[in-house]
């Protein structure tokens, strides 16, 4: 639920291990001094020092503190967009972890917001004079670019990482599509098509010698992409969710989806063993979920929604990282909704579903406990989440008995040994309802376990 008086500090970071810590502190301290409610965002991808430890040791002393990791690098405007996403505030404060920008000028920032729509910290003093030249020409000169392509006189220093914005802005002129540094030139061009104001705030600029910035690369990435958007005559809008998965015809995705499909597989194996494994693990798991008779139901990793299709529900949405599998999901289940998604990141709100499944993604993810925090988050009080989890030595035996039919058991390849007894320990706020082995023919290759979050959650 979005809180109309709360400010969401948004603290981008990568490889930011001696600032992180420094910056959030001072961050705080101005936010205590500043009387509104608030929440901090901290989000890293790809960091490959200590800083998400370092923002995880936030999280647990701060309640407060929100942490998103992302295990590869996907550049800033994707970190700004997934921190967005979870924040609640009706103010949005943007402020990278590098201490370049001064903490202390967000209640400057907040204070423009009340005779604009959007506050830019200007870097007007740059400290630092030897890179004081290079940077400041190609800031110029992307500037004198802006301002040729889309008339906009008023555009000052658009590639400031310290900013604010009301919360409608960014609902108006999403969905954003920017991965990298451009995002800020992304929200700023379509604010002001949209007729919103733009405030500028001088400050002074702390070059750290530590920049991110690819010199060559990114402003190149940047230059082209601003062309792009003046010759498709959108500024931004390149592919997004629902043109992602709108629906398409069977006959143009049927073969390539098909060969990717597990349930098509399995039913059609040769191996009685096989068919029996896929239609007791689909029997199971669909009768905790009917016993459940919930009406909003999420399945995370829902691969091509053999699990989905079977169920009636007012909501049915499914979340995975495929395509493929996910438009064949959405020709097996018409009423579903179905997103692209990172199992360690729900897009969703807090207490949206009354059931969420998991199904054989835990033992995939680098940081599993990521995802448990969001199932437990995305679940609503009295809910339930099911979870299944495979046995790792059994499904290493299974391979052996059905090794003659090579194509059997695809897409079943799980590379962590995640046993159930690991997994409940995961769930530290939930109460584990239930825990049933589930017979395959010969052997129990899959656990599920139901959870019911504490009323506390």
């Amino acid at each position: 639920m979005i809180e109309k008086d709360m400010v969401s500090v948004i603290m981008p970071a990568y490889n930011e291990e001696k600032r992180i810590g420094e910056c959030f502190h001072r961050v705080l301290e101005v936010l205590k001094e500043y009387g509104q409610p608030f929440e901090v965002i901290l989000e890293e991808d790809g960091s490959t020092d200590r800083t998400p430890q370092i923002m995880d040791e936030l999280v647990k002393r701060y309640p407060f503190v929100k942490a998103l990791h992302f295990p590869t690098r996907r550049g800033k405007g994707f970190g700004i967009r997934m921190g967005v996403e979870v924040s609640t505030g009706g103010l949005i404060v943007l402020i990278d972890s590098d201490m370049e920008y001064p903490p202390e000028k967000i209640p400057c920032l907040l204070g423009g917001l009340n005779d604009a729509d959007i506050v830019v910290g200007g870097r007007m003093e740059w400290k630092n004079y030897r890179t004081r030249v290079w940077r400041r020409l190609s800031s110029i000169t992307y500037i004198s670019l802006l301002k040729v392509l889309f008339k906009t006189d008023g555009l000052c220093d658009p590639q400031s990482g310290f900013k604010a914005y009301k919360r409608e802005v960014i609902e108006a002129v999403s969905p954003l599509s920017s991965k990298g540094f451009e995002i800020d030139t992304e929200i700023l061009l379509k604010a002001l098509k949209k007729g919103y104001t733009v405030k500028y705030l001088p400050i002074t600029y702390t070059y750290k010698g530590n920049s991110k910035v690819d010199m060559l690369g990114d402003p190149l990435r940047m230059f082209l992409s601003v062309l792009r958007w003046k010759i498709n005559g959108k500024i931004g809008e390149g592919e997004n969710l629902k043109q992602s998965y709108a629906p398409l015809p069977r006959k143009d995705i049927e073969n390539e989806a098909s060969r990717f499909d597990q349930g098509e597989i399995g039913y059609k194996s040769r191996n009685p063993l096989v068919r029996t494994f896929f239609n007791r693990k689909i029997q199971a798991i669909t009768k905790c979920a009917l016993d459940a008779k919930s009406q909003h139901i999420l399945d995370v990793g829902c691969g091509d929604g053999l699990v989905l299709e079977k169920l009636q529900a007012e909501f049915l949405v499914g979340l995975d990282l495929s395509l493929t599998r996910l438009k064949r999901a959405r020709l097996r289940v018409k009423n579903g909704l179905f997103l692209c998604g990172d199992a360690e990141y729900l897009p969703f709100r807090e207490s949206s579903f009354d059931l969420v499944m998991c199904l054989d993604t835990l033992e995939h993810l680098p940081n599993p406990h990521n995802c448990v925090r969001n199932l437990e988050s995305s679940t609503a009080k009295g809910g339930i989440i099911i979870v299944s989890v495979p046995d790792d030595r059994m499904l290493s035996f299974a391979r052996l008995l059905t090794a003659r039919y090579p194509f059997c058991l695809k897409g079943h390849g799980h590379v962590h040994n995640l046993k159930p007894e690991e997994v409940a320990k995961l769930f530290k706020n939930s109460g584990l309802l239930s825990s049933r082995k589930v017979p395959t023919g010969l052997l129990p290759i899959i656990t599920l376990l139901c959870m019911k979050p504490a009323d506390n959650c």
